[in-house]
């Protein structure tokens, strides 16, 4: 029993074999079936008027719906994000009409410093320093180290990562603090 457009209900063959598990590996044998597999779905593919397409995949009989403009690769997904952490949250904060930040307050300051080291580590120039302090101690409180002086291309964190090379060691939270200013 199957529809193309709903769920499709899978049954188990139903043949009789020996009672032989060598001779027949369907054989039913003290109550339990060996080697029984479900009968393969058949492969059909519809599209819709977006362009969207659906297809049961054969190893698990499930629909599935894909839009076969998501598989082409472009240069957009395998390049670099064109915009920083740090500026995505700042954009998701401005209100398009008035043209100022509808959450300024004394954190947001807070939360686009630590944005930039967050990018710093996503991009791998910043790492937590692999010491025992380091081990026990809070997140917040674990010191950074420069793992990488590669240029990324945005001024402000070339400026941060020059920054956090020339100063001694601190932690995550005192560079928050001191990147704020």
């Amino acid at each position: 029993m199957s529809s193309t457009t709903g769920l499709q209900r899978r049954r188990a063959t139903g043949r009789v074999g020996s009672l032989d598990p060598e001779e027949d590996p369907g054989a039913i044998v003290g109550g339990k079936t060996q080697g029984i597999r479900p009968a393969e779905p058949k492969s059909h593919e519809t599209s819709s008027g977006s362009g969207s397409r659906s297809t049961i995949e054969k190893e698990t009989g499930h629909r599935v719906a894909y839009d076969p403009r998501d598989l082409e690769e472009s240069d957009e997904s395998t390049g670099l994000p064109r915009l920083t952490l740090m500026e995505e949250l700042y954009l998701l904060g401005l209100k398009d009409r008035q043209g100022y930040l509808s959450f300024w307050n004394e954190h947001m300051s807070y939360v686009l410093r630590g944005s930039i080291v967050m990018e710093l580590a996503l991009r791998g120039r910043l790492r937590v320093a692999k010491t025992q302090d380091n081990r026990h101690a809070e997140p917040a409180d674990r010191v950074l180290e420069v793992c990488s002086t590669k240029h990324t291309g945005d001024p402000l964190l070339d400026e941060a990562v020059r920054v956090i090379k020339s100063n001694a060691p601190a932690s995550i939270a005192e560079w928050i603090d001191l990147l704020n200013g």
